[in-house]
């Protein structure tokens, strides 16, 4: 997507009724980003989108429509890339570099490079690094499968030998040694870098915005792009990995002023809140992911029965994320683990604690970090908020609990990070707490997120950013509570159903919620269809591929990402969808770190699983019957998926429709939902299902709504409304009031019964069911008066006369 591209979009977009574009990063990236959040300048427009002239463009085709324009930026990584001209300038000059505060590096070691597939000697005895002078330059680099590494300049001598560059591996191997920086194999960068990396990705390093000149250096275009009126709003990606958040986005605040919106990529787990003093509109919205989780499954008993089967080492949900935690701790992260560490036993040292041994010291720093249940705290210079406090409180009784021969090691650690020590120490100490709190999130995150969740595979739809697969499922007056806190503390904030990082689509996960509805038909097909496949089981040493519980994955990952009009006859769109999941499935395969990995990769294995995959997506007569046997379920998604919509674009926040989800988003995990979307059709105004035809129209119609009555939305009370009658828990309902003015939505939920045989709008099905409107509603339709009781009920049957849902506008 470029900006010219962008711009012949904007005229859709206004038909749809949206406020604002909200755009990936802009800013210059590496060569060939595909998301743009690998920064290498972030004072210049990246010249693969169009440069500053193609984004003036765009933004005068927007401000033209009335659109506004919201920005992600990065601000606590950039690409540590040659492409990225200060970092290369580190690089160069090491610690003398101009550069050299901007990134987050430990200045007690070289700069590590983890770039070596095999031995330094090696590669240049084989000729694939030799020195060179850069083209047009009397710059010496040393070429390493065409990526050119500075020289340091003082050392240019050693390069040199009778005017002609040296060519001797061991002299050349020589001046390497007096590089700033040295080169690691990249198997090695879980085991120690010198600079913070993004999660574990090396070629991110993170950024030092904590420091006023850096901030200032950082963002002078994204500034200067706000002052001039051509941005409106900023996403902040990742807030968790800064040093210290809220002096950041203080400064952020200040900076922009009090009229520009801004919200952050923050990850809430269970009933986590933002720190009140973060000056921010909320969140980019992953909790209401999580919310209509809760809403639109049931409790499975049988499907808990059926995975148990299915799993049978996999029965203690906790022991196995604890497993996976640890599995960060001691490999993934051991680098970063064994640093804080160092730190702890230093500080132990220093305060004069002998009692504390090293290994004991060693095993709370590593039980400590895989115990967080949040992404982290927030202390700074200042110290740690009550809340952390009470965080870190009760996470020590229940470690100390747990482990009582480390309790006086966890409670050394913890007065540490309360800052209640000698105050000749508390410098370290506070470093120390910084460290932590850059770990504990990423060791959450791919735990839970990039591990657990592609192990537990129960019902994958649950296994979303932000979300709990473990948690039970949330009742109607549990989601009312979740939405009033939400307009509590967060109306502003987005409303997010998919995103970039979600893990399926928005409608794949509606379709699969209505799995936990029926269980037992969906276990008789997942016992057919894998009876059907058993010859194209391979049986290996570590047992068959695929295994039973990767079967089952399979078939719900297949069942979710089949279009709404898939037709098993169409070859071209077979072949298109097989190639979409056989790069998924390599990656779930992986991240479960199981039988492979993305370091230790299993080929025999993944191949064996694949040609299961292959056999299935391959056999017309296969998936031609699995596609008839999942259509009740396919018809009760798309009212899971109409009822989420509908939620996402009247509950308290601000909604952020991801683009090409207005129509049909049966995405798998990234890259599959960050392909381009095929909205051709979409722009032409010809929806190629009736489900994407009536999905677009309700978000037109509801948008409509929110622009003119644009208060009641952004300022409107939650209000729940009862319901009465026989389906009374098949209804969600609430009104939105200002001033006068109700917006009342009706929706179901938990309809698997009746919209697998299409009786969803039978008014036998819906019986006696009716909503109660506030007292003294007056409510009228666009066709003339709904028929109201004296008591202000409203019979489902008849608010559901045309379509399964109502949004209705009232006085009152």
């Amino acid at each position: 997507m470029t900006f010219d591209r962008a711009v012949e979009r904007v005229s859709y977009w206004k038909s749809l009724g949206i406020s604002h574009l909200y755009a990936s990063p802009i800013f210059a990236a590496v060569s060939g980003s595909t998301h743009g959040y690998d920064v290498t300048d972030p004072n210049k427009i990246d010249p693969d989108l169009g440069g500053m002239d193609g984004f003036r463009r765009l933004s005068d085709a927007l401000m033209a429509a009335g659109l506004g324009l919201i920005l992600d930026i990065v601000p606590n990584h950039m690409a540590a890339s040659l492409e990225n001209p200060y970092w290369r300038d580190v690089l160069k000059l090491g610690r003398h570099s101009r550069f050299a505060g901007w990134f987050d590096n430990d200045w007690e070691q070289k700069l590590t490079l983890p770039v070596l597939a095999e031995p330094l000697e090696t590669i240049i005895v084989s000729g694939n690094g030799k020195l060179r002078r850069l083209d047009g330059s009397d710059e010496i680099v040393f070429d390493y499968y065409y990526s050119a590494y500075p020289l340091e300049p003082s050392t240019y001598d050693h390069a040199i030998d009778g005017g002609m560059l040296v060519s001797d591996p061991a002299r050349i191997l020589n001046l390497l040694d007096r590089q700033p920086w040295r080169m690691i194999h990249w198997r090695d960068a879980a085991k120690g870098l010198s600079y913070r990396r993004f999660f574990e990705i090396t070629g991110l390093v993170g950024a030092r915005v904590e420091d006023p000149t850096v901030f200032d250096a950082t963002h002078a275009l994204i500034l200067d792009l706000v002052a001039q009126g051509r941005v409106q709003g900023l996403r902040i990606d990742h807030i968790d990995g800064l040093a210290d958040p809220t002096a950041y986005l203080q400064r952020l605040r200040k900076a922009v002023g009090p009229q520009t919106y801004f919200v952050v990529e923050k990850i809430l787990e269970g009933d986590e809140q933002c720190p009140a003093d973060w000056p921010i509109e909320g969140t980019t919205g992953y909790e209401f992911i999580f919310d209509m989780a809760g809403l639109l499954t049931a409790e499975s008993p049988a499907l808990d029965a059926a995975w148990e089967t299915l799993a049978p080492d996999f029965d203690q949900l906790a022991l196995e994320l604890s497993r996976a935690k640890r599995l960060m701790v001691d490999v993934n992260f051991n680098g970063e683990v064994a640093a804080l560490i160092r730190r702890a036993a230093s500080l132990a040292e220093s305060a004069g604690r002998a009692d504390l041994a090293p290994d004991m010291m060693a095993e709370a720093v590593r039980l400590l970090v895989a115990g967080f249940d949040v992404y982290r705290t927030y202390g700074n210079a200042d110290g740690l908020s009550e809340q952390d406090r009470r965080l870190l409180g009760a996470m020590f009784e229940r470690l100390s609990g747990s482990a009582p021969q480390l309790r006086s090691a966890l409670a050394f650690i913890v007065d540490v990070l309360f800052g209640r020590i000698a105050p000749e120490w508390l410098d370290d100490a506070i470093a120390f707490r910084t460290r932590l709190q850059h770990l504990t999130g990423p060791i959450l995150a791919k735990s839970l997120e990039d591990t657990f969740f592609y192990r537990y595979n129960r019902l994958i739809a649950l296994n979303e950013v932000g979300g709990d697969p473990m948690a039970d499922a949330g009742s109607i007056a549990h989601f009312h509570w979740r939405m009033r806190q939400r307009l509590a503390a967060q109306p502003h904030a987005l409303t997010a159903t998919a995103t970039h990082d979600t893990k399926r689509g928005e409608d794949a996960r509606a379709r699969l919620y209505a799995i936990s509805e029926a269980p037992d038909d969906w276990i008789a097909l997942t016992a057919r269809w894998r009876e059907t496949l058993v010859p194209f089981v391979t049986q290996m040493a570590g047992g068959p591929a695929p295994e039973p519980a990767i079967e089952w994955l399979i078939f719900q990952s297949l069942a979710g990402m089949l279009p709404p009009d898939f037709d098993p006859a169409d070859l071209e769109l077979r072949s298109d969808i097989q190639d979409r999941f056989l790069a998924y499935i390599e990656k779930a395969l992986r991240e479960a770190k199981l039988r492979t990995n993305w370091t230790d990769v299993n080929e025999a294995y993944e191949k064996a699983v694949k040609d299961y995959a292959t056999a299935a997506i391959g056999s017309a007569t296969f998936i031609g019957g699995f596609w008839t046997d999942i259509q009740p379920f396919v018809r009760t998604g798309v009212i899971n998926s109409v009822t989420q919509t509908l939620l996402k674009l009247t509950v308290p926040g601000v909604p952020d429709i991801y683009q090409g989800t207005e129509a049909a988003d049966m995405s798998l995990v990234d890259p599959d939902n960050r392909r381009m979307p095929d909205d051709g059709h979409l722009m032409s105004g010809h929806e190629d299902t009736s489900f994407e035809s009536a999905k677009t129209c309700l978000i037109r119609t509801a948008l409509r709504l929110r622009n003119h009555h644009p208060e009641l939305f952004a300022c409107g009370d939650y209000i729940p409304l009862d319901v009465a009658g026989r389906r009374r828990d098949n209804i969600v309902a609430f009104a939105r009031r200002h001033h006068g003015r109700l917006a009342i939505t009706v929706a179901p939920r938990l309809v698997h019964q009746a919209s697998a045989t299409d009786a969803l709008q039978s008014p036998a099905y819906w019986d006696d069911t009716a909503v109660i409107l506030p007292k003294g509603a007056r409510l009228k339709s666009d066709d003339g008066a709904y028929g109201m009781t004296a008591e202000g009920r409203i019979r489902i049957s008849e608010l559901f006369r045309r379509e399964p849902y109502a949004l209705l506008i009232a006085e009152g």
